[in-house]
């Protein structure tokens, strides 16, 4: 039986997951939630009441897009800095615990399900395997059912491309004998080919929004369970590379045909091949095909919208640039989406990204988003620099206003030439002085005022001690500091 340790416990497993995968907003969501639960709410008793697995259910994910539905929808403004990635962790906690309390009931049905069969959601994952002490990666590509989480493709292959999608799409259509109406793929180059097109037909192919590890959530807890139940594959064998894609690919199967006919308490025993099995009406389809269709017709304009903007130079730059890279992207979702950043950042990045190819540096499985990821950066670099550059000047301004009136004061006692009558003038104002700015602006007066001679130098030094420390309206250690300031400037030893 599922206890409220166990739901904790796939929280954690999912945050760890998702720092992993560079999704560190989903990561701080997640965590947050975990924090807010209580039995003391209904979300709460909802949620650590679970029937079912949590992991394999994926629900961790699930309550995430709930809260993101919320901010999309613009429902929720005070979670409007948790996704744009500038609140603290306990910011994060406090708008999740205050949009929970506010409304639970809206935090449910967040990702639109139809039916067994309407959507389906594919991703790949990296599966290490060591055989004879050498690492190799695989990729596991997986095809998971929206309404009912059942598994119903699988491949394994070295990369994670286009072919490797297709052939866990059509290991689907073999499994179920038919073909979904959509499929959701993330933004991931490979996915976006005329060859994926060819392969799904009929079946739309719809994209998962980018950054947001919630929209694929069925597939993702499936690879969580997955993780947590197969143990580090490690052979000792002289057959390598094919032997590690036949064992990744039959451990997997194993496992997604287990999984696929295990009862789910949350779904009154049913399976996941029940329910995949379960009967449409026509009107059901056709609805679940004309609401897919809208949300594909609003991501296409979004796109147009965006190559609408894209300069013409920087287009045939980038054109040039993922040429000469090899660099997949046949829909230009990457090209437009860098397009949108200066200039400085792209050409820096697109020379970081060429020299670490050349240099064998980039990471396993770098595709065009990786430079995208180096152009973000950079930008957000190139801003903090000019930011920094702004504060200089603003400050350097505002400090010559400050010391305008400070100037004056001081060419007011230069013009008396007798220097006792100097410096008492201007310790006077060094130990009244209340700004620290002020404090530095007589210290240098005093040191304007210093005899070069070193005899007349260290008599100057020490007239101007006796008088600081006369001054019994500054505390000791106060005194003390200004007469180090004053030495430091007057005789140096460095």
């Amino acid at each position: 039986m599922t206890t409220s340790t166990d739901v904790r416990t796939a929280f954690a497993n999912q945050v760890a997951y998702c720092e992993a995968n560079n999704a560190p907003i989903t990561a701080a969501v997640v965590r947050a939630i975990e924090e807010t639960l209580d039995e003391a709410s209904t979300y709460g008793q909802r949620v650590l009441g679970w029937q079912g697995s949590p992991l394999a259910d994926a629900l961790p994910l699930r309550c995430a897009a709930g809260f993101h539905a919320l901010h999309l929808a613009g429902a929720t403004p005070e979670l409007d800095p948790v996704y744009t990635g500038i609140a603290r962790p306990l910011a994060v906690r406090e708008a999740i615990a205050a949009v929970m309390a506010r409304d639970e009931h809206a935090l449910r049905g967040a990702f639109e399900t139809f039916f067994g069969g309407a959507q389906w959601v594919a991703d790949g994952k990296t599966v290490e395997i060591v055989i004879d002490g050498e690492v190799l990666r695989v990729n596991l590509e997986l095809v998971v059912d929206a309404a009912t989480d059942a598994a119903v493709g699988v491949d394994v292959r070295d990369e994670e491309d286009a072919a490797a999608l297709v052939a866990a799409f059509e290991d689907g259509v073999t499994t179920t004998d038919e073909a979904p109406l959509a499929l959701l793929v993330d933004n991931r180059p490979s996915n976006h080919t005329p060859e994926v097109d060819a392969a799904l037909g009929d079946t739309m192919r719809i994209d998962a929004t980018p950054y947001r590890a919630q929209n694929k959530a069925h597939v993702e807890g499936a690879f969580g369970l997955f993780a947590q139940k197969i143990p580090p594959i490690d052979i000792d064998t002289s057959d390598s590379r094919n032997l590690a894609r036949t064992i990744a690919l039959l451990v997997a199967t194993t496992f997604l045909r287990v999984l696929n006919r295990a009862p789910r308490r949350d779904r009154g025993g049913l399976s996941r091949v029940d329910l995949y099995a379960q009967e449409v009406t026509e009107e059901e389809r056709e609805a679940a095909r004309a609401s897919l269709h809208e949300r594909m017709r609003k991501q296409q304009l979004a796109r147009e919208t965006r190559a609408a903007r894209v300069d013409p130079e920087m287009r045939a730059l980038l054109d040039d640039a993922f040429a000469r890279l090899s660099l997949l992207d046949p829909e230009r979702r990457v090209r437009d989406a860098i397009a949108c950043y200066p200039r400085d950042a792209v050409v820096d990045a697109t020379a970081i990204f060429d020299t670490k190819q050349r240099r064998g540096s980039l990471p396993h499985g770098a595709d065009a988003r990786y430079l995208l990821g180096i152009v973000r950066n950079l930008h957000h670099i190139h801003e903090a620099d000019a930011i920094t550059q702004a504060l200089l000047r603003e400050r350097i301004d505002a400090r010559d206003r400050f010391l305008a009136p400070l100037l004056r004061d001081r060419d007011a006692v230069l013009a008396d030439v007798d220097l006792d009558a100097r410096l008492h003038a201007f310790t006077r104002r060094l130990v009244e002085a209340e700004r620290e700015i002020d404090r530095h602006f007589w210290i240098d007066a005093l040191a304007l005022v210093a005899p070069c001679d070193d005899d007349a130098r260290h008599e100057f030094a020490r007239r101007s001690a006796r008088r600081i420390h006369a001054c019994f309206r500054l505390d000791p250690p106060e005194r003390h500091r200004l007469v180090r300031m004053l030495l430091r400037r007057i005789m140096p030893v460095e």
